[in-house]
């Protein structure tokens, strides 16, 4: 249909038209430059395409978008076809085309090549390659910014544990001169021990000439609590204290938190600790505690068994009667030794005594409480107890309540422990 068949009033504003002019020479001649201008178009619209191709198959490749293609052959491409482009000749004014124009348009664009899989490879790892090199020279200006902190930063660490080490090994020396401090003063104290003891057998003619200037003296009271029947060791309360329920459960696992007990015949002073209430010969002048010289291990327990502040008898199980009747018990005590270096439990068993009608009534019951190192057996302690009583020891010490009189008691329970 030609142009000017065509009825276009109604979209555009009707301008006066110029006639028609023919076709010159000089027309046909810009028609084929046009020609020609449209052609080198498609040719650089065909190049943009591919270079975009190219493009997007190194993205691609790099970005693993070829990944799920693995099934599609080699071989087969899709066939790219420029798109047409229309003449830049075409007059503006009669919007007319020319057969020249439109067959140019048909033609495809020559000497252009799909490119292939290889060649975007290779394009990938070249690409790559640029990068891992990008990344190695950034590596390298960051490792020269960062140098001189990280020698400051070694410096400062190298400085740190070379405190640390000389902190330890003041630590250290510390620690092994204060062990030797400790060493030096538990033998001191051993030494002193053994040399107190040494003077108290020295001194034993003179100790016993002592008790028998007291004995005359108080021999009145000497003789009434001689006479009186303090019964057996009640054999229904045998107690425990604190530590030793504590350690108990340790006594058969764990041995090394123990000093082993004396075997018999090694006894002596030291396997002794004595504490309770002394009233005095005359029932006044009432002192606790006892530090009976000879002996190293400390048995802190002043209650006596009518004492109301002990709690552990169970008071409340037993009728007065029974109650003034009990003045011997045994208790599982658990002792540490005196020594710095040398901190174990030692296991023994106190022979404790009560006696309050012996006492004056302004004062607390009478009674001492004696640790023997060593787990004592009920029936050797009743020997003990027999022993005491029937040599005369036990109501001099009740009269005259001496250091004298009570280390005699204690060399008593030697004897009877060591034969």
């Amino acid at each position: 249909m030609s142009i000017e068949k065509t009825d276009n009033s109604k979209l555009f504003l009707k301008v006066p038209q110029p006639l028609k002019p023919e076709v010159t020479q000089q027309n046909q001649t810009q028609t084929v430059h046009d020609g020609e201008k449209t052609r080198a178009a498609k040719y650089m619209i065909g190049a943009t395409a591919i270079a975009i191709t190219v493009a997007a198959g190194i993205i691609g490749h790099k970005n693993n978008w070829w990944r799920g293609s693995k099934n599609i052959s080699s071989t087969s491409h899709t066939e790219i076809k420029p798109q047409s482009v229309k003449s830049e000749s075409s007059s503006a004014s009669t919007g007319h085309v020319t057969e020249k124009a439109s067959a140019s348009s048909a033609k495809e664009p020559e000497n252009i090549s799909i490119p292939k899989r290889e060649d975007i490879d290779n394009a990938s790892v070249s690409t790559a390659g640029s990068e891992k090199s990008k990344q190695s020279k950034l590596s390298k200006l960051i490792d020269t910014i960062t140098a001189p902190f990280r020698k400051i930063k070694e410096h400062r660490e190298s400085k740190r544990l070379k405190k640390e080490a000389a902190q330890k090994a003041k630590k250290e020396a510390l620690y092994k001169e204060q062990l030797e401090v400790q060493k030096q003063r538990d033998a001191n104290m051993r030494q002193s021990y053994a040399e107190a003891r040494q003077k108290i057998i020295d001194d034993e003619p003179n100790r016993l000439e002592r008790i028998a200037k007291q004995e005359k003296k108080y021999a009145a009271q000497v003789k009434r609590f001689s006479n009186k029947d303090f019964g057996n060791i009640d054999s229904e309360h045998v107690l425990e204290d604190y530590d030793y329920a504590k350690v108990k459960p340790y006594l058969q696992t764990n041995p090394e938190l123990f000093v082993p007990s004396p075997k018999r015949g090694e006894y002596n002073l030291s396997n002794f600790a004595v504490d309770g209430y002394w009233n005095g010969p005359s029932g006044m002048g009432a002192s606790c505690g006892a530090n009976i010289t000879g002996t190293e291990l400390r048995y802190n327990n002043q209650f006596t068994l009518h004492d109301t502040g002990y709690p552990q008898l169970c008071r409340k199980k037993l009728s007065s009667e029974q109650l003034i009747d009990l003045h011997w018990a045994m208790q599982k005590v658990a002792v540490k030794g005196p020594y710095d270096g040398d901190k174990r439990y030692h296991i023994g068993t106190a022979l404790r005594f009560s006696a309050p009608e012996c006492a004056n009534d302004r004062s607390r019951p009478l009674g001492w409480n004696i640790f023997i190192e060593g787990d004592i057996s009920l029936a050797k302690m009743n020997e003990i107890k027999k022993h005491l009583v029937e040599s005369g020891v036990w109501a001099r010490q009740m009269a005259i309540q001496s250091d004298d009189t009570m280390i005699e008691v204690l060399n008593e329970i030697i004897k009877c422990l060591n034969k």
